[in-house]
């Protein structure tokens, strides 16, 4: 019997990854921000970490470490796509200006939708 992560491809697995972390990314923003209505020194640093790093280790090591460092180029240098920067991959030059997070996983780490990687 199949579990679903069995049905799950690499690619399915580093999307639903950064999916994550930018739904996590924003909740801690808007904690940080109702926080501050109280007094603007406050934040909370790392809350997430606990969680976050045994699930970041485990998907590096389902996707492995070369397309882990790519998805994390594209998580926290070009902050999710939103800053446009230049890449070149077999001697391809690429932008992140308007490049799906589909499109980058697809470029920058080989994996594709249909892929069972």
């Amino acid at each position: 019997m199949d579990t679903q992560m069995d049905n799950l491809n690499k690619f399915d697995i580093a999307y639903t990854y950064i999916q994550a972390c930018q739904v996590q990314e924003c909740y801690e923003e808007k904690l940080n921000e109702a926080l501050g209505l109280f007094c603007p020194d406050n934040t909370v640093f790392s809350l997430s970490d606990h969680l976050h790093t045994p699930y970041q280790n485990l998907v590096k090591s389902i996707i492995g470490e070369d397309a882990f460092e790519w998805i994390s180029w594209w998580q926290y240098e070009c902050d999710y796509g939103k800053e446009a920067l230049d890449f070149t991959i077999d001697d391809i030059e690429y932008t992140t200006d308007d490049m799906t997070t589909f499109k980058f996983l697809e470029i920058a780490c080989g994996f594709t939708k249909s892929n069972s990687g």
